[in-house]
């Protein structure tokens, strides 16, 4: 009997358009017969279901998929190209700690209690304004020290409006890794960990809650000293020689009103050479 092609069928469960639109939806495969070298409009969502999958190379475009489930594995043998305006790939499960359209990239977490991986045998492009996303879960003395890993055996690029966002995890501060052989990032694009920290009132220093006026997180120095006599600003902590950990979030006021988050880890290890003439922030 001969081998039938696989369907092509559309799953999407995009985020919404509103004025505070939330995280995207989830899509439930039992495994990855559907996928296939490209990922663009045909499939949308974070998916979960299955622990792995490999493929010869991978284009996404167009299209926002997260590999959620728990310690997934993503190989692929030669080049991965992520490419399109809005197009974002993620690794790690996801949650949205604050759901907000102006701190949407780095405030998406990982939920999952494994760290995931993404191997590329070949080289990264990011391009045309895309995005990837590795979302930090839990560590602990028995596992790896990062919280998600991305090992890609030759080079990145990351081309102009192009975004490689890390994010901890807001209560454990797992941070992802980053190793490739080389990278190089072109004027306005980068690696973004920005606000991408423990969450608000969490962390070695957060701020201190004093009621309306509460204080800012600290890390590499003391956080801001709010309005209130009593509302101290978080300690510094870390090593000043290899910073490592992320920043502690600001004090939440009584009301519920959030502190802000601190700031995020960038860790890479490049093997020969990095090329900045963008951001790493």
């Amino acid at each position: 009997q001969a081998t039938q092609a696989v369907p092509q069928i559309i799953i999407t469960a995009q985020r919404g358009t509103g004025f505070e639109p939330g995280d995207i939806g989830t899509v439930y495969l039992p495994d990855a017969k559907l996928l296939g070298p490209t990922i663009t409009t045909n499939l949308a969502g974070q998916l979960l279901g299955f622990p792995a999958w490999s493929t010869d190379s991978l284009l996404v475009t167009n299209t926002r998929v997260r590999f959620a489930e728990s310690g997934f594995r993503l190989t692929i043998s030669n080049d991965l190209v992520v490419a399109g305006a809005g197009t974002r790939l993620d690794l790690g499960g996801g949650g949205l700690l604050v759901a907000s359209a102006s701190n949407y990239h780095n405030n998406i977490y990982n939920t999952g209690s494994s760290q995931s991986v993404l191997t590329v045998g070949g080289d990264l492009t990011l391009i045309n304004s895309a995005a990837i996303g590795l979302l930090g879960a839990a560590t602990n003395a028995a596992g790896p020290d990062y919280g998600a890993l991305l090992d890609v055996e030759g080079n990145i690029v990351i081309w102009s409006n192009s975004w490689l966002y890390t994010v901890t995890h807001p209560t454990n501060g797992g941070a992802a890794l980053i190793r490739a052989l080389n990278m190089h990032i072109t004027s306005n694009a980068g690696i973004n960990a920005n606000s991408a920290g423990f969450a608000p009132q969490t962390g070695y220093g957060k701020g201190v809650n004093a009621g309306a006026r509460c204080g800012g997180g600290g890390y590499g120095g003391a956080g801001g000293q709010g309005a209130n006599a009593s509302a101290f600003g978080g300690p510094a902590y870390g090593s000043s020689n290899a910073p490592g950990l992320p920043g502690s979030g600001g004090a939440t006021y009584n009301s519920g009103d959030m502190g802000g988050m601190g700031g995020g880890v960038v860790r890479a290890k490049i093997g020969m050479s990095l090329l900045l003439n963008g951001t790493i922030s």
